[in-house]
């Protein structure tokens, strides 16, 4: 009998992971969940490394922000002042080129020429829903490394910050 029970648990269980609803499958999900992981992985990486390269230049003993929250690992950036060729912050005004009546930023003229003749590099993926962004409508946000991330929307980035919340899948927590 207990064995019985164990297999109809066991069907069962089957049975509701084989049900797929409209829209994604649980292993895109599960994917598109694993990628945003490891870009937040990524910012926190380049952010502690940040943090004690300033320990170092300030000659302090320990890191100021080491521990901080995961909501310091990305800042949001101007567009303006994105190399959307080479996906960097730049940390300054980039030249604006109008492609399709739409604005994009390049360094200089070799990458905006590559932009004009490469449509592919004016998109990229939603580190949290994969799907494809125009980068001239995306929100952008910069980990401390310099390094971009677009976005569908500010909603899509709290969806990755939620990621790195307490009791999440990342589990992080603020330290006490």
């Amino acid at each position: 009998m207990k064995g019985f029970r164990v297999l109809m648990v066991l069907v069962l269980a089957f049975f509701v992971a084989a049900v797929t609803l409209p829209g994604k499958s649980r292993a895109e999900e599960s994917k598109d969940q694993t990628h945003a992981v490891l870009v937040l992985e990524q910012a926190r990486q380049n952010h502690i490394a940040k943090e004690r390269l300033e320990a170092l230049r300030t000659k302090n003993a320990v890191p100021r922000n080491i521990s901080s929250s995961p909501s310091q690992w990305l800042t949001r950036v101007n567009a303006s002042e994105v190399n959307m060729v080479t996906n960097r912050h730049e940390k300054k005004t980039q030249e604006e080129l109008r492609l399709d009546n739409k604005v994009y930023y390049a360094a200089d003229e070799a990458c905006a020429k590559n932009m004009a003749m490469n449509p592919s590099t004016r998109f990229a993926k939603d580190p949290l829903t994969n799907k494809t962004v125009d980068k001239s409508e995306a929100a952008i946000y910069a980990d401390a490394s310099g390094a971009v991330y677009y976005f569908e929307t500010n909603s899509t980035f709290a969806g990755l910050m939620a990621l790195a919340e307490k009791d999440t899948v990342y589990g992080y927590t603020s330290p006490r």
